[in-house]
């Protein structure tokens, strides 16, 4: 017979409860638990009384003050309850006569979230049957309400935290949670006994004064098409509302394969959708799209995935910075001797702004320093926009060039930080081409286009004219036919002026441009990492770079230094737990928690808590080997990655460990469930996730990678004989994206892989 109480009546029974130990030894046990266990004690009447009253005595060896039981409850009862220090739970737990025990501590209040339960699992099957078993026990536990945390050490599978219901506490008691276990007793045939999976489920006090615990959102995955649309652009889709259907978004549009020239509406076929495309990097679109017509497009099967623009790197000192440099073919020597050597001596500096530097000229600037700003082109009426905010490096890099390369000219090419195909643009041009990207050609048709409008006004008002200026009426129609004529050629005389104003700018553009031809090294001060490929051995830019257009110029591409933030290596899960190990050596670290660290910038050693308010971003690359004979499917298959990665940011509650277990986290972020499919080739894809977010609040945060390598490179449900299976290498890079905290230091990985 089990005797059981109510949950209720077990936290009522706490609050009269008072140690009956020494101060001081009720001190060193630690917190009180009121216990509630299930024996399992399969014996006769006399050994049954013997083997009660042992396991009894066990447990106040333990620590156990047991509540005072029925009258001669040793002959039948199977449960037994009381008080016990915390110390004495691993008895409880090790005791073979309990089956299954649950233990709440001392006047505990349960929070809404639920009541926080480490659940200790049997451990009776072996290395290889004990994943299975945690499986199981998830499985029963889901009926219960149980939701499993994230980032805690499962202990090779044998325990599992989560929050449940405390009025679903008591169910862990009964036989919801029992399994068939094989057992061969003395007689030496197979018979199966029936235990319990969780041998102890034991609350864990969550104390005020530490940060209370997160509730993780749950955001359902977006099928597709709308899955390739990325959740930012979504966002800002659905802010829009209905009312801004209409408006006009920048995007970027990824293309499922390299396409082989240029890239039109008329050649995508979506000539009705009003995409307008600004330029093209390889399989990059750049483009505007009004906003209601982005779902249609993603819906393309030559679409892999549709995005926001992604500014380039911010570089807050020049000393975060390295530089890979590309000289002529033919001149095997450092952009620096190619100068000296008869090269031409104008220097081409390419950055976002270099706002003050007419200050600098004649200072620390050449006098002969001139300035291309090459921003007007993105907007309608060809001015230049805004300069971003801090906009300061620009002019740090110029003065930097200026003092490696004594005697040269210095031509500064202000470009759009989200528009890399301006860079690309100026090595054609460069090569002796004109100027003409999309962007460019898009304000000369709507040039074109307002002068066969403004011409056609022209004739219409000449006839009005005549018609008004001939009626000599001082009052009624005759009167508001000539006002209303004049105030038709006013606006006429503005537009056209307007006009004249900006196809002035145009020529004035297209003229500033010619001066990259003769331009003898160009350095480029931004680097586009996130949201590219970040490819071993070679940059973004530089994989799309014609060696036909680097024959004037030698080129030096600024590479941030990202020491201590960046690691690589082989994907390994060995405990099969679906997270990524950083690390194969054995140590006190968790390998499957990169922890991250903040560096100031004035200091040598870095801070174990991150600073409150910073955004972080943390970006996982990898690149997937595929069956080239699903190149080209209609369903594209691995539109979708065979190794779904995913990127989970935790927070540690208590990072010493003193009033709460130390692998207790919450999820403060999570990348999406889709992650992005950048490059696309026949015999392999590079996909890329990332994720960005604030820290809400000082404290101790990790970095977890979820995921598993996949068994086949064939697509899923395609029948394999002999599956070949490909490695997976992720890179993982994180750094700081707000400006006050840019300037202030770095983020840096636990565990990284030494790179410039």
């Amino acid at each position: 017979m089990l005797r059981t109480c109510s949950t209720a009546a077990l936290l009522a029974a706490l609050a009269g409860f008072a140690f009956a130990l020494p101060q001081d030894d009720a001190a060193a046990a630690g917190p009180s638990f009121q216990v509630q266990a299930r024996l399992r004690i399969d014996a006769a009447r006399a050994q049954r009384v013997r083997l009660f009253r042992e396991v009894v005595g066990r447990l106040q060896a333990a620590g156990l003050r047991k509540d005072e039981g029925w009258e001669r409850e040793e002959f039948y009862t199977d449960s037994l309850s009381g008080q016990m220090p915390a110390r004495g739970l691993a008895a409880l737990r090790r005791d073979p006569a309990v089956s299954a025990a649950i233990a709440i501590p001392a006047n505990y209040q349960a929070p809404e979230a639920g009541a926080l339960v480490r659940l200790y699992l049997l451990t009776d099957f072996g290395p290889d049957g004990q994943r299975e078993a945690a499986g199981k026990a998830r499985a029963a536990l889901a009926n219960l309400g149980f939701r499993e945390s994230v980032g805690y050490d499962h202990d090779s599978h044998r325990q599992l935290l989560g929050r449940l219901p405390l009025a679903r506490l008591e169910a862990l008691l009964g036989d919801a949670l029992q399994i068939e276990i094989p057992v061969v007793p003395a007689t030496g045939s197979l018979k199966s006994m029936k235990q319990h999976l969780v041998k102890l489920a034991e609350v864990l006090p969550e104390p005020g004064e530490l940060p209370p615990a997160a509730m993780e959102s749950a955001v359902p995955p977006a099928g597709l098409p709308q899955g390739k649309v990325h959740p930012d652009l979504r966002r800002a889709i659905s802010e829009a509302g209905e009312g801004g259907a209409g408006q006009k978004l920048r995007v970027e549009v990824i293309l499922r394969d390299v396409p082989t020239g240029p890239v039109t509406a008329a050649r995508l076929g979506v000539l009705g959708l009003g995409l307008e495309i600004q330029g093209q990097v390889g399989p990059m679109l750049f483009a505007t799209l009004p906003a209601g017509n982005v779902t249609e497009l993603a819906s393309l099967a030559d679409v892999s995935g549709i995005r926001l623009p992604q500014p380039a790197r911010y570089v807050a000192w020049p000393s975060d910075f390295t530089s890979v440099s590309r000289t002529p073919a033919a001149v095997e020597s450092s952009p620096a001797r190619w100068l000296r050597q008869g090269g031409n001596n104008v220097v081409a500096v390419v950055a976002a702004d270099f706002s003050g530097w007419e200050e600098e000229v004649g200072k620390e600037l050449p006098k002969n320093t001139k300035l291309i700003d090459l921003t007007p082109e993105l907007s309608a009426d060809l001015e230049s926009a805004a300069p971003p905010a801090p906009g300061d490096f620009g002019v740090k890099l110029a003065k930097e060039v200026a003092a490696a390369l004594p005697g040269t000219d210095l031509l500064l090419v202000r470009v759009d930080s989200a528009s890399p195909f301006q860079v690309t643009e100026i090595a054609r041009v460069t090569s002796g081409q004109l100027w003409l990207t999309g962007a460019f050609a898009q304000r000369l048709e709507e040039i074109t286009t307002e002068r066969a409008r403004l011409v056609a006004r022209k004739e219409y008002l000449q006839v009005r004219r005549r018609i008004a200026l001939n009626n000599f009426g001082l009052e009624g129609d005759d009167k508001e036919a000539r006002e209303a004529y004049m105030k038709e050629q006013a606006q006429f005389d503005e537009d056209s002026k307007a006009l004249g104003a900006k196809d002035a700018r145009a020529l004035a553009f297209r003229a500033a441009t010619k001066q990259l031809a003769g331009v003898g090294s160009v350095v480029v001060g931004l680097a586009w990492d996130d949201g590219y490929a970040d490819l071993p051995g070679t940059s973004f830019l530089g994989r799309w770079l014609e060696p036909r257009w680097l024959t004037a110029a030698s080129w030096i591409q600024v590479v941030p230094r990202r020491t201590g933030q960046l690691w690589t290596g082989l994907f390994r899960d060995a405990d099969q737990d679906g997270a990524m190990e950083f690390t194969d050596e054995s140590g006190p670290a968790r390998a499957d928690l990169n922890f991250i660290e903040w560096k100031p910038r004035t200091e040598e050693k870095s801070a174990r808590l991150l600073p409150a308010g910073a955004v972080l971003s943390a970006t996982l690359t990898w690149k997937e080997a595929h069956d080239r004979r699903f190149a080209g499917a209609a369903d594209d298959p691995y539109r979708t990655p065979l190794a779904p990665l995913q990127i989970v940011v935790l927070r540690q509650r208590d990072p010493e460990g003193r009033r709460m277990p130390a692998d207790v986290f919450d999820v403060v972020a999570r990348s999406p469930l889709l992650p992005e499919r950048l490059e696309n080739e026949p015999r392999f894809a590079v996909y890329q996730t990332q994720v960005r977010f604030q820290v809400p609040s000082p404290g101790r945060y990790a970095i977890r990678i979820e995921g598993r390598v996949p068994e086949s490179i064939q697509p899923p449900g395609v029948p394999v004989v002999r599956a070949e299976q490909g490695e997976i290498r992720p890179i993982l890079e994180l750094d700081v994206v707000d400006p006050a905290h840019r300037g202030q230091g770095r983020p840096t990985l636990q565990f990284n892989t030494p790179r410039p």
